[in-house]
């Protein structure tokens, strides 16, 4: 079963709360390690993350800030209710990171319908003769960067791979 949580990116002047919670420190050092020690050195420097209280089903959300900052806002009620889930917290940080220090958007396909042809397109997805790109085989999302949290069996089965995406990610 794949849980729905939305997270988003938005400009806005300055942080809330300055620094990194203790909570979240392995986590970014964790992320430090896995793209690269010196990779983005400056972004971390200014970066900021936080619990708030996030509305609806967002659980995360990474604000680029006026000064050159970045915040990163967690749902406090979503940590709390995921703390026997150390990969889910790894996954969402990761996820939000990724927005934050390598600018990277969500990877879900915008299913516009401009034309007869992509009509057919979104029908061919629909009944299973199209593979849906940002999916896998066995139904788990392609990428760690899909707007939706991957289940604890997608995270166990495709654990490598959704790291070695991390790593291999070049912006």
């Amino acid at each position: 079963m794949t849980m729905f949580y939305s997270c988003s990116t938005y400009p806005r002047i300055s942080a809330k709360q300055e620094g990194i919670n203790p909570v979240f420190e392995p986590y970014v050092e964790s992320y430090r390690i896995l793209i690269g020690e010196d990779s983005h050195e400056d972004r971390f420097e200014n970066l900021n993350i936080n619990f708030s209280k996030l509305e609806g089903s967002v659980i995360g959300r990474c604000w680029w800030l006026a000064n050159g900052g970045y915040e990163i806002e967690i749902d406090s009620t979503w940590w709390y209710l995921s703390m026997f889930n150390q990969h889910e917290r790894e996954f969402v940080m990761y996820h939000e990171l990724e927005h934050c220090i390598r600018y990277r958007l969500h990877t879900d396909r915008v299913r516009k319908i401009h034309n007869f042809t992509s009509f057919l397109d979104e029908i061919g997805y629909y009944i299973g003769f199209v593979e849906k790109k940002e999916y896998l085989k066995d139904g788990c999302p392609a990428s760690l960067m899909h707007s939706t949290t991957l289940s604890d069996e997608c995270r166990h089965k495709h654990y490598r791979y959704y790291m070695e995406e991390i790593i291999e990610w070049d912006n």
